[in-house]
């Protein structure tokens, strides 16, 4: 059951989508306010934001995406199921096995549950589809202690045109995959003074580089509190009110890109 904290959070999450834009265009840095939350016992939390409906059809040799995005804290980690069984997509990921792990495992999330919220937002990319893809599909949301989910119900009906089912068998004999970030977070709140991780899951063939930007400005990375770690996840030591902003994360390989944005905010323990 979600807390009163837990509630008081979802509704900061909703304010910052709304207020972002204003913040970053209209305050400098040094004006910011930096009034705190009342208490820093956030308690643990999950529930299930915005999400593809039950039902979802599409066109043989067309594509289809399914979307869904859990707020709690820690902020949760995502994952895709196929009846009962892991989808393609997850198992295809390292990073995603790896935060898995952590669960499975008992081990804290990379944000410490008494001190960050967020949101994490998950994409299912489904291309050439075929009647063999028609079925249930399942976005599964996890905190150490909680999960919840959402289901899909994809119906498939008859093809777009003859053409388009031949240049589908043609892309299965590429071994080039367009790149789509499938996991990330879009906003996430923070304890000053902790370490904060801005997660980018990515899906592609060649495998793809990762960049940051911050406030669409290029991010040096490498040295002191801020690295990219090799799965290319941002993360930020010794967390500061100056680090509060938007961050992008830039995926590319030789035939495409994608991007997402996270806002962070960092906020003070109260006493």
């Amino acid at each position: 059951m979600t807390s009163s904290v837990g509630r008081w959070a979802v509704r900061l999450l909703l304010c910052l989508t709304a207020i972002t834009s204003q913040i970053l265009a209209r305050a400098p840095p040094g004006r910011m306010s930096r009034r705190a939350p009342a208490s820093t016992e956030l308690g643990e939390f999950l529930q299930l934001g915005e999400a593809t409906g039950p039902l979802k059809t599409t066109r043989q040799s067309g594509s289809a995406m399914i979307e869904c995005e859990f707020m709690g804290s820690p902020p949760p980690v995502v994952q895709w199921l196929r009846g009962k069984a892991v989808h393609a997509q997850d198992r295809a990921s390292d990073k995603l096995a790896e935060l898995r792990s952590e669960l499975s495992g008992m081990e804290p999330l990379p944000l410490d549950s008494a001190t960050s919220i967020g949101a994490t937002r998950a994409r299912l990319y489904l291309d050439c589809v075929s009647p063999s893809d028609q079925g249930e599909y399942t976005c599964q949301g996890r905190t150490p202690s909680e999960v919840a989910s959402s289901t899909t119900q994809l119906y498939v009906t008859e093809p777009l045109s003859e053409e388009s089912i031949l240049a589908c068998e043609e892309a299965k004999g590429s071994p080039f995959q367009a790149v789509r970030v499938v996991q990330w977070r879009p906003k996430i709140l923070a304890m000053m003074g902790t370490q904060a991780r801005l997660v980018c899951i990515t899906s592609g063939f060649p495998a793809p580089s990762i960049s940051w930007t911050r406030n669409y400005q290029p991010l040096e990375t490498g040295s002191g509190r801020i690295t990219v770690t090799p799965s290319g996840d941002l993360i930020i030591d010794d967390l500061q009110w100056s680090d509060m902003g938007q961050y992008q994360c830039i995926a590319s390989n030789e035939i495409s890109s994608d991007s997402v944005t996270t806002f962070l905010y960092p906020f003070k323990a109260g006493k």
